[in-house]
């Protein structure tokens, strides 16, 4: 009999916003598994109105329920505004979220009108966040102490 190993997570709160991440990916990757059953074709692709676009990779996206697109990477720009490694288009322009982070994102995920970010980074603007930060609308916060290693996006087959 052929059976799937089990783990045991201790559920704090960084492990589910982990878990939170992995769901996200999953849905913007197409798995018809996850909830809410994302899947992308051409007819889902809609101008961005020959915006140009960062001017470094992009490793991390997501939309809202507004139909707000936030990006995620190791850029310094968007478009023709200032945003450290994070930014957000709302169907015509692009903003930065406060001074951004100080390294890429490698993953983004939303809750309620939370945006959290994981990746390479150690601040936002003056504030430590270690690896992993949360943007309320205002401003950037730490989640806890941190993490003591990057996030890496994750998505299951």
């Amino acid at each position: 009999m052929n059976q799937e190993p089990k783990f045991e997570l201790s559920w704090t709160p960084l492990n589910a916003l982990a878990a939170l991440l992995l769901v996200c990916i999953a849905q913007a990757a197409g798995d018809t598994n996850s909830p809410g059953k994302a899947a992308f074709s051409d007819a889902n692709w809609s101008s961005m109105g020959g915006v140009p676009g960062t001017d470094g990779p992009v490793y991390a996206a997501l939309t809202d329920d507004s139909g707000g697109l936030y990006v995620g990477g190791a850029f310094g720009t968007v478009a023709d505004t200032r945003a450290s490694a994070v930014a957000q288009w709302n169907g015509g322009h692009w903003s930065a979220l406060g001074s951004g982070l100080n390294g890429a994102v490698m993953a983004l995920a939303k809750s309620g009108s939370n945006l959290y970010a994981g990746g390479w980074f150690t601040a936002a603007g003056a504030t430590a966040v270690d690896h992993i930060a949360k943007w309320d609308g205002s401003a950037w916060s730490p989640l806890g102490l941190g993490l003591t290693d990057t996030v890496v996006p994750a998505a299951r087959r």
